[in-house]
């Protein structure tokens, strides 16, 4: 049995076919272009269909429609198992997280964990060693901070297309690295004192990191686990694991 599975992002399309627990082939991503993503997934070979989504469903019905009409399809939100309790409103909690969540429970079973997957948005969720869900955060992503400035100023220029090629030292020597050290820094401060947290409450918990943006956060957090790019895709197969229909 293929499974595909697929993250329907804020900024990007991701997905893969799973089989015997493991992807099967490459992970693929696009932009929500409809044209490149119908050439690319047009030769995936599967049964199922299951995906997570941020987006409206109006939004992603164009691109489930490019999918293989013959295989049965079905959002993780209408699931009814889960690998995790949670004391969060399961009703409100995004897809994303969701699949965030089970991806950590299903590679690190009974260890506490704080997830943090840094994207559009930084979310924090924190786990316990029976596998519950404590709860989390939401903040704002990088590429958001960065376009903030602009957004609610007259004359501070927008970086957030210059991010990647930016750096600078504590501290900035111009405005476009205060901009940057605002956008970026203020992140990793922010992620650092999350973190810090959690291992004064568990000494011998675990942190994972994923995200397109986790890459700014390599060399600050002590102990973090870079997860890889298919991390979020490997907890959607989980819940279908849980559910097989």
């Amino acid at each position: 049995m293929k499974t595909l599975c697929i993250d329907f992002g804020n900024t990007r399309i991701k997905w893969a076919v799973f089989q015997n627990d493991q992807p099967h082939g490459q992970v693929f991503d696009c932009e929500y272009d409809i044209e490149k993503f119908s050439k690319k997934i047009s030769n995936a070979s599967f049964d199922k269909t299951i995906y997570a989504s941020v987006k409206k469903d109006s939004e992603i019905m164009p691109f489930l429609k490019k999918i293989n009409t013959s295989s049965e399809s079905k959002s993780i939100k209408d699931l009814q198992k889960f690998n995790f309790t949670s004391d969060y409103d399961l009703s409100q909690i995004g897809q994303d997280r969701m699949a965030v969540i089970a991806a950590g429970v299903e590679a690190y079973p009974n260890r506490p964990l704080i997830l943090i997957d840094a994207g559009t948005c930084i979310t924090y969720d924190f786990v316990n060693e029976k596998n519950h869900h404590l709860g989390g955060m939401i903040s704002p992503g990088i590429t958001m901070r960065a376009k903030s400035f602009p957004a609610f100023t007259s004359n501070l220029p927008d970086i957030s297309g210059k991010i990647g090629d930016l750096t600078c030292s504590f501290p900035a020597k111009n405005t476009f690295q205060a901009l940057w050290l605002g956008s970026v820094y203020s992140a990793v401060l922010e992620a650092t004192k999350m973190t810090d947290e959690f291992f004064r409450q568990y000494p011998d918990g675990i942190c994972v990191i994923s995200g397109g943006d986790s890459k700014y956060f390599e060399n600050h957090l002590k102990n973090a686990i870079f997860a890889p790019a298919n991390f979020l895709l490997k907890g959607i197969y989980a819940l279908y694991k849980l559910n097989e229909f």
